[in-house]
């Protein structure tokens, strides 16, 4: 999993150059970088393709959920 983790940042010239048909699409890069660790992990733990998850965009994948540390002023984020 750690292979994936830093991946999408560390490998974003790689990613342009696997799928050059979004290399000028960077959230439709990052999708097919999540597609890949999303096939490999249903073949490590024998999801079947119906129970899969096949999102089309990324905001399908992310869960809005709030910062502790932002709540208590701890961290300031997008100033």
């Amino acid at each position: 999993m750690l292979i994936f983790a830093h991946g999408a940042s560390s490998l974003t010239p790689m990613m342009s150059e696997t799928w050059p048909q979004f290399a000028d699409n960077h959230e439709k890069l990052l999708l097919q970088h999540w597609n890949l660790f999303n096939q490999n992990m249903a073949a490590k733990f024998s999801v079947t393709k119906e129970d899969m998850l096949c999102p089309t965009k990324l905001s399908d994948l992310l869960i809005d959920i709030e910062c502790p540390l932002e709540q208590e002023n701890l961290i300031v984020i997008n100033e």
